[in-house]
């Protein structure tokens, strides 16, 4: 079905894209109008009716006239000249013959296409729909001031009006066929650019995020989460390789490395907040609260420990992983008004990210407040009370595993 109405209706490229939908219309329908008038041509000969054939030989030449100028991308003044025609015709065809052959009726073509034309253009069409009204108006005074110039049969008038008014009903059905196909092609359009749209949001917001940016008109996200567990890990020895490996061997490394973070969060339902050159950061009951937000952290951390472990490739190049790990409150949001960013803000994430950098590679390192949350279900080993840069003195703990118990 459209790749035929594609065929019809195809618009050159030249054609200005506010006037394309009025092109494809005004073409077929000039092309129609110069088919019907040629026929009515040959019609009014054979009944002798010559000043009427005088009409529509005009009325021809109108119509290619209106076609050629559309051919050549003057498209309004194509349309100027398919109106004149419309008042033209159906001024000499009532004068000729009468109200009752219902040819003023074509007058509503008038109205119903200038309509369609592009935004703006509002004087435009206002004259030309008072210009039908008063039109119509005016044959209808002239029927009851004088008879029409012809003679006819009341036979003859009621076929030429039914005859007028199934041509007037066909193509003003066709006209909202058209616009029907082409509204139903541009609302396909717009879901798939919604779904599209959607899907890219999705691949740089958390869903419920992306949901609330499309659903709230200020575009204003923020909320606070009273308990979060926050992890990150860097890559030990990856600033070293940077100088050892070419480019894009060292984006495939790391691409290789960080898909396989991106598996194991979402394995546990973390959300990855962002990648900072080789370190990966992620919170867990954030923006999807549950209370086992630091076991499901722990998990993931000595799950990504493990990776690296049993990584070829991070055997290979002698990479080794640093995780950190906090719980406490923060502030979350979504910040830029081009490119989206939901991040993360508090004094926990600031020391999460000093368990990472105080770290051993190998090990995950973990604060009290973390280590509150694991006891009894993971093995702990106290590390003791350490200097951290920015937080001052605090007790933390290294993560080794999980207790037989709850290791199922």
């Amino acid at each position: 079905m459209n790749t035929r109405i594609d065929r019809v209706f195809r618009v050159p490229e030249t054609i200005p894209a506010e006037f394309r939908r009025v092109f494809a219309a005004y073409r077929i329908g000039g092309l129609s109008a110069f088919a019907y008038h040629a026929g009515l041509l040959v019609a009014l000969l054979l009944f002798s009716l010559v000043e009427l054939a005088l009409v529509n030989v005009v009325s021809c030449l109108l119509w290619l006239t209106a076609v050629r100028l559309l051919g050549r991308g003057r498209v309004l003044a194509g349309v100027n000249v398919a109106m004149f025609e419309l008042f033209m015709h159906a001024i000499a065809a009532s004068a000729f013959l009468g109200w009752a052959f219902g040819f003023q009726w074509y007058l509503l073509f008038v109205p119903v296409n200038v309509f369609f034309l592009p935004r703006g253009r509002r004087a435009l069409k206002l004259f030309y729909s008072a210009a039908t009204v008063i039109v119509i108006a005016g044959l209808y005074l002239l029927e009851l001031q004088r008879p029409p110039i012809y003679d006819t049969s009341p036979a003859a008038a009621t076929i030429v009006f039914v005859l007028n008014w199934s041509i007037l009903i066909a193509v003003i059905s066709a006209n909202v066929a058209y616009y029907r196909e082409l509204a139903d092609r541009l609302e396909e359009e717009i879901r798939r650019q919604n779904e599209r749209a959607h899907a890219l949001l999705l691949n740089i917001l958390p869903k419920s995020i992306a949901d609330r940016l499309e659903s709230e008109s200020d575009g204003h996200i923020v909320s606070h989460y009273p308990e979060t567990t926050i992890l990150f890990c860097d890559i030990v020895r990856f600033t070293e390789l940077t100088g050892e490996l070419e480019p894009s061997e060292l984006v495939e490394l790391l691409n290789e490395l960080f898909a396989g973070i991106d598996t194991l969060c979402d394995r546990e339902e973390l959300e990855k907040i962002k990648t900072i050159g080789d370190a990966y950061m992620i919170a867990a009951g954030c923006p999807h609260e549950y209370d086992d937000h630091a076991e499901r952290a722990a998990r993931c951390a000595l799950s990504i420990r493990d990776l690296f472990a049993a990584s070829p490739t991070a055997r290979r190049h002698d990479l080794n992983v640093r995780i950190g790990l906090h719980t406490g409150p923060v502030v979350a949001g979504v910040i830029g008004k081009r490119k989206f960013a939901f991040d993360l803000w508090g004094q926990t994430v600031n020391v999460a990210s000093r368990m990472e950098s105080h770290g051993e590679p190998g090990c995950i390192h973990v604060s009290e407040a973390t280590a509150g949350r694991l006891a009894g279900r993971f093995e702990l080993v106290r590390r003791g009370n350490i200097s951290v840069k920015g937080i001052g003195r605090m007790t933390t703990w290294f993560l080794q595993g999980m207790r037989p118990a709850h290791s199922a």
